[in-house]
């Protein structure tokens, strides 16, 4: 079990590593829009659009790393792969597909049937 929370661990380090160098990338190019930002509405309205969706991912990604982070102090605290809902052991098959997710398959999706 260890050997797979190793690599697990690693997983979820690689997959933050990548988040925070789209960060940084999108952040450089924000900085390039904005010089660039002289236009016809058409041009405003389509840079309008993609700040739009930007700020989405930006949230998602914040997100992401965040549950990242949590997953890895669980690791350290040796609470890791266990639903925060029930308390059971979430699925192997899971943990390997989303390494960070923080309830069992179960859970999840009575959490999701409720948020509808």
């Amino acid at each position: 079990m260890k050997k797979i929370h190793e690599k697990l661990m690693q997983s979820m380090m690689e997959r933050k590593k990548s988040l925070i160098d789209m960060e940084s990338s999108r952040s450089l190019e924000k900085m390039t829009e904005t010089e660039l930002s002289r236009g016809d509405a058409m041009d405003v309205a389509g840079m309008n659009s993609e700040k739009e969706m930007n700020i989405a991912m930006r949230l998602r990604s914040s997100q992401e790393i965040k549950l990242i982070d949590k997953a890895v102090e669980k690791m350290r605290r040796g609470i890791y792969s266990i639903c925060e809902k029930c308390e059971e052991p979430i699925e192997a098959k899971r943990l390997k597909a989303k390494p960070y997710v923080q309830y069992c398959l179960t859970c999840q999706e009575e959490l999701e049937k409720s948020e509808d």
